[in-house]
């Protein structure tokens, strides 16, 4: 369908961020169903019995195609958004503002400021602010390391 003379999106930023959070866990929670990587950072993902040592790209289940890369990953769902998360070393999905906007982008929504992200996600209460830039779940449901000490 096409999406000419259909008015753009009306996203707030705490919209945005609630959908590109919700987006993600999905995505990587149907990689992990798939068994498409278990075991850490996308550097360690193990042979699964593939022609290559390592799978780097193909399908999220009925989702759409995800590509890892470096210390992340690209979702891109069939329905055409753009998610992408990284890990940090001890292997936390994790993304920032930045990775925000390009949600906001791919949804069609444009001029979207990096301040009102990161203000949005840290008011978000499914999202725990690792350091004033980076975010990941607050219930660390897609870590891939052993949860953090909460003080």
């Amino acid at each position: 369908m096409s999406d000419i003379g259909r008015p753009p999106l009306q996203l707030s930023p705490a919209d945005i961020v609630r959908r590109f959070a919700t987006l993600a866990a999905a995505c990587l929670d149907q990689m992990r169903r798939d068994r498409l990587w278990v075991y850490g950072p996308p550097r360690d993902v193990p042979d699964l019995g593939t022609s290559s040592p390592r799978v780097r790209s193909g399908r999220v289940g009925t989702l759409g195609e995800f590509a890892l890369h470096g210390f992340g990953c690209r979702f891109q769902p069939d329905s055409g958004e753009v998610v992408e998360v990284d890990w940090d070393q001890g292997g936390y999905a994790k993304f920032d503002a930045w990775r925000f906007q390009k949600f906001a982008a791919s949804l069609g929504v444009s001029n979207v400021d990096l301040e009102l992200m990161r203000d949005a996600a840290i008011a978000e209460p499914t999202l725990r602010d690792l350091d004033g830039d980076w975010f990941t779940w607050v219930d660390l449901r897609n870590a891939i390391a052993p949860p953090l000490e909460t003080p």
